[in-house]
């Protein structure tokens, strides 16, 4: 949001309602509008700060639960046990099923075959990234 001086010396109001797009010029709407889609904006950027931090949340909440399962796993093999373990995780983040242990059930990844689990986890990290930038830069 912000303002540009033109050649001649008007002066443009211009807001950026979706970062991808860029800004809009709206000086031609009345300040009753431009003060409406100004505040709009930024509730918009707000919402999406939002969402960004509850996809980082859910990450993580992933990844410290797998890593849990994987220190579980590491120990109970060491000590010479048999172990499978097996956790379904939902979030914002997606939809993740883990199967870890030293089983032939864990041997052979039985889990669900139509989730494409690491698709959903590697996709969310892109999508995050990319939300981080846009709200950084």
């Amino acid at each position: 949001m912000g303002n540009d001086i033109e050649p001649n010396g008007e002066q443009k109001e211009l807001v950026s309602v979706d970062p991808a797009s860029g800004e809009v010029d709206i000086s031609a709407l009345s300040p009753e509008t431009q003060e409406e889609l100004r505040r709009y904006a930024a509730m918009k950027k707000i919402d999406l700060q939002a969402a960004v931090q509850q996809n980082q949340l859910d990450l993580q909440t992933t990844s410290i639960a797998v890593g849990n399962m994987a220190e579980v796993t590491r120990r109970m093999s060491e000590s010479g046990d048999s172990v499978s373990l097996r956790q379904t995780i939902e979030n914002k983040a997606g939809k993740t099923e883990v199967l870890m242990g030293n089983t032939d059930e864990a041997r052979r990844g039985g889990v669900d075959k139509d989730t494409s689990t690491w698709l959903y986890i590697g996709g969310g990290i892109v999508v995050l990234l990319i939300l981080t930038s846009v709200i950084g830069g």
